[in-house]
C-alpha cells in the first residue's frame, strides 16, 4: 500500500516566487564564479610551494572527490529542494539544525572580510601600479629601514609591508608586535575596502539579475583572462629557459639542478592533507551557505549531479592552471637570481614576486591586467559569500533584499576597520585558521549527519514545495 504524501502544511514558510536562472548552463557558470576566487590565485600556488607540487595537487584532487564535490552536491540539492538558504533548508529537515545553517553562512560572511581586505589591496595596487612605486631605481627607503639588518629586504617587499599594509613599524622597521607598537590605521587600504563593500551592496540589491550578468560577463572574462596571463608568464619563463614548470610538475628532487633554494621544512602527510582539505573548503565555498543560496534559484526538479561534478572539477582545473602562471613568474625571477624568488607566500607571491617580475621584464601593463583579473575573480566569490548570509535573513524575516543587505554591509565595513591597520594582519591569519580548521569542518559534519541520519523523505515533503 503506497503512503500518501500530505499537502505541504508549511508552504507559507517558503519563498516560491524566487528569481530563477534563465538556463541550466547559467547555474553552472554562476556557481563556478562562486567556487573560484582569490584562494585559487593567491593560496593554491603557495601550498604547492609548501609541499611538493605533484603531491599537493594529487591530495587536493582527492579532497575535492571526497569532500568538495559531495558537499557541493548536498548543499545545492537541499537549497533547490527547499527553495531557501542554508538556515531555512536545514530547518526544513529539523528545526534544530537551523543553527548550523546560520553558522555556515555567518562563517562565509567572516571569510568575506578577508576577501574584501585583499580586494581593497588589489584596488590600491591598481591605482599606483602604472608608476611602479616599488621599483628599486625610484624607491626611497625610510631611514629606519636603511640599516644593515634590512639591506636584504628588497624595495618591492618594503613597499608592500612598510608603505602599504604598514605591518613594519615606522620607527624601527620591525614587524608589528601587538601591544608594544603604536596603532596605525591604513586609510588608503580602507578606502579600497569601502569601495569593495559598496560594490557588493549594489550587486546584492540588484538581486538575481546581478548573478545573471556576472555569469554572462565576469566569469567568462575571468577564464579568458586566466589564459591570457598564463600565456604571458609561460612565455616569461620560457624566454629565459626557466625551471619553474619542471619544479611544479616533477617535484623538487626531480632535477639535479634543483634550482629553487627555498627553505622546505619536512612536511608530514597529516599536514599535507590538512592543507588540501582546508583549501577545498576555502576555494569552493562549501559549508559557508553559498551553494544553498545559488541552488535555491533553480527549479525544484532540475538535475543536479552532473552540474555539481562540472562545477567542482572546473574549480580544480582553474587552480591547476594558476599554478603554472605562478611558477612562470617565480622561474623567471630564479633565472635572474632575484631575491624575491623566495616570495612564494600568498600575499608575497601576488604583491611582491609578480610586480618584481613585471618591473624586470618591462611588462607592468600585463601586471595591471593580472590585477584586474584577480579583482573580477575575487569579487564574484566574495559577493556570493555575503549573499549566502543575506538570503538567510530575507528567508527568515520575509523582508526586501536591500533591507537585509544594508545592515550586513554596514557590519562588514565596520568590522573591516580591524583589518586595515598594522595589527590587522595578525587578525587576518587567526580568522582564516579558526574558521577553516574548526568551524567550517564542524558545520560540514552537521550537514552530513543531518542528511545521512535525520533526513526523512515524507516528513520533509510536507515542509517543502
Amino acid at each position: 500500500m503506497s503512503q500518501e504524501v500530505v499537502k505541504p502544511a508549511c508552504r507559507k514558510d517558503v519563498n516560491t516566487e524566487r528569481g530563477r536562472w534563465w538556463h541550466r548552463s547559467l547555474f553552472i557558470v554562476g556557481s563556478i564564479g562562486a567556487s573560484i576566487g582569490l584562494p585559487n590565485i593567491w593560496k593554491f600556488p603557495f601550498l604547492t610551494f609548501k609541499h611538493t607540487g605533484p603531491m599537493y595537487i594529487l591530495a587536493y584532487l582527492a579532497a575535492i572527490i571526497v569532500v568538495g564535490w559531495p558537499m557541493h552536491l548536498l548543499e545545492s540539492t537541499l537549497g533547490q529542494k527547499m527553495q531557501r538558504g542554508s538556515a531555512g533548508a536545514l530547518r526544513g529537515i529539523t528545526p534544530r539544525l537551523a543553527g548550523a545553517g546560520w553558522v555556515a553562512s555567518f562563517s562565509g560572511l567572516i571569510i568575506s572580510l578577508i576577501y574584501t581586505i585583499l580586494l581593497g589591496l588589489n584596488l590600491y595596487f591598481l591605482m599606483v601600479a602604472g608608476g611602479e612605486p616599488w621599483n628599486q631605481s625610484t624607491y626611497v627607503r625610510a631611514l629606519s629601514c636603511d640599516t644593515a639588518e634590512r639591506q636584504a629586504s628588497t624595495s618591492t617587499e618594503l613597499f608592500l609591508f612598510f608603505n602599504v599594509v604598514k605591518i613594519l613599524d615606522e620607527k624601527t622597521c620591525q614587524p608589528f608586535t601587538d601591544t608594544l607598537d603604536e596603532y596605525h590605521f591604513n586609510t588608503p587600504l580602507f578606502i579600497g575596502v569601502l569601495v569593495t563593500w559598496l560594490l557588493i551592496f549594489m550587486f546584492i540589491v540588484m538581486g538575481i539579475k546581478t548573478i545573471r550578468v556576472g555569469t554572462i560577463i565576469v566569469v567568462p572574462f575571468s577564464i579568458i583572462a586566466l589564459f591570457v596571463c598564463l600565456a604571458h608568464y609561460v612565455g616569461l619563463n620560457g624566454s629565459v629557459a626557466g625551471k619553474g614548470f619542471e619544479y611544479y610538475l616533477q617535484g623538487p628532487d626531480a632535477s639535479e639542478l634543483n634550482p629553487f633554494p627555498f627553505p622546505r621544512p619536512y612536511q608530514t602527510l597529516e599536514t599535507l592533507f590538512k592543507d588540501a582539505y582546508s583549501q577545498v573548503f576555502y576555494s569552493m565555498g562549501v559549508c559557508m551557505g553559498v551553494h544553498f543560496a545559488y541552488g535555491s534559484y533553480n527549479h525544484i526538479k532540475k538535475p543536479v549531479i552532473l552540474d555539481s561534478f562540472i562545477i567542482s572539477f572546473i574549480g580544480f582545473l582553474f587552480s591547476f592552471v594558476v599554478g603554472f602562471m605562478a611558477r612562470g613568474a617565480i622561474g623567471y625571477l630564479n633565472f635572474k637570481n632575484d631575491p624575491d624568488q623566495s616570495q612564494n607566500s600568498s600575499v608575497g607571491l601576488t604583491y611582491i614576486a609578480f610586480p618584481k617580475a613585471a618591473s624586470l621584464n618591462g611588462s607592468v601593463g600585463m601586471y595591471i591586467f593580472f590585477l584586474i583579473f584577480m579583482f573580477c575573480t575575487g569579487i564574484t566569490q566574495t559577493y556570493a559569500l555575503v549573499l549566502g548570509f543575506v538570503i538567510n535573513l530575507t528567508d527568515y524575516f520575509k523582508c526586501a533584499i536591500w533591507k537585509a543587505a544594508l545592515p550586513v554591509v554596514i557590519f562588514g565595513i565596520i568590522a573591516s576597520t580591524a583589518y586595515t591597520s598594522n595589527s590587522g594582519w595578525i587578525l587576518f591569519d587567526l580568522t582564516e585558521h579558526f574558521i577553516l580548521r574548526y568551524i567550517v569542518i564542524a558545520v560540514g559534519f552537521l550537514q552530513c549527519v543531518s542528511v545521512g541520519w535525520v533526513f526523512e523523505y515524507f516528513t520533509t515533503a510536507n515542509t517543502s514545495p
